[in-house]
């Protein structure tokens, strides 16, 4: 296990690694493409006992860190390394935070999507949606739902406002920020960078991207994208010009599935899909 001290320009290609440090637990530094640090605060257990895990999605805001478990429900890790799972009425796939209490789950097989309190686990707002809803992505009062071959633009009263065409006809995972769409397309191995007009404003593919699932961002605008089957996170510039391999298959990632950016903390969550292992990792800008 371990992670390697790299720099790159972001005008060339990658250098060849420079240093070599083993071991998490010295927190050894990686220095990125795009000028920051990365260093693991901790790798996280989430299994809880005598469950299967099948993850789908991860997000985390305050102190805490809330997976899907298909099998089980909704998992909780505090901080203080205690785990609690909300049952849910369904078999889930995607989730994200519409606040620091509530979030937004969905539920593909039974066509709809539940606002949920973390605290309590109460349903706030079940939307009826028309068809199997696979991923969601919140901004601006505003739910972004992904499909098999569209994306819907619904309030959280559960009105359709629009519908987003979408690049591909075989949506992965979604991500939104205030000014772009992203979208992954599992079989092609593409990530789409969109407006939300739907025009495609850049795509990305790489040799080493396979299955490309969970898709986050940065506070500037940089794009982390998990390679299911390549076991690996790669981050992208925001003009998708410039790339990195941040994680893989050496540093614990086995068919990673889920990542998100915590915007406030400068934070990076990454969950294997069936491990059991999640890690948290720490990003610091160099400029």
């Amino acid at each position: 296990m371990g992670c390697s001290n790299t720099k790159v320009e972001t005008n060339s290609p990658v250098r060849k690694i420079k240093d070599n440090k083993h071991g998490y637990g010295n927190k050894s530094i990686i220095t990125l493409p795009l000028s920051f640090h990365v260093t693991l605060r901790e790798r996280l257990k989430i299994k809880e006992s005598n469950a299967d895990i099948w993850i789908t999605d991860c997000i985390m805001f305050k102190d805490k860190y809330i997976f899907i478990n298909r099998n089980t429900g909704l998992v909780i890790r505090e901080a203080d390394g205690n785990i609690r799972t909300i049952t849910l009425t369904g078999n889930a796939n995607g989730l994200s935070a519409i606040d620091d209490e509530t979030v937004a789950v969905t539920f593909p097989n039974g066509h709809y999507i539940e606002i949920i309190c973390v605290a309590t686990g109460e349903v706030n707002n079940k939307i009826e949606v028309d068809g199997m809803c696979f991923q969601v992505a919140y901004r601006n009062e505003l739910l972004y739902v992904g499909f098999d071959e569209k994306i819907e633009e619904i309030d959280l009263t559960g009105k359709t406002i629009k519908r987003v065409p979408s690049p591909t006809a075989d949506i992965g995972y979604i991500a939104a920020t205030d000014e772009k769409l992203f979208v992954t397309d599992l079989e092609k191995n593409l990530l789409y960078c969109c407006d939300f007009t739907g025009l495609v404003l850049w795509e990305f593919e790489d040799r080493k991207l396979e299955w490309p699932m969970g898709v986050t961002t940065d506070n500037d605008g940089n794009v982390y994208l998990v390679g299911s089957s390549s076991h690996n996170v790669l981050v992208i510039s925001p003009d998708g010009k410039h790339h990195r391999e941040l994680l893989n298959e050496s540093n614990g990632l086995k068919d990673p599935i889920g990542i998100h950016y915590d915007k406030t903390n400068n934070s990076l969550l990454v969950c294997n899909k069936e491990s059991g292992d999640a890690f948290l990792l720490d990003i610091e800008n160099v400029y």
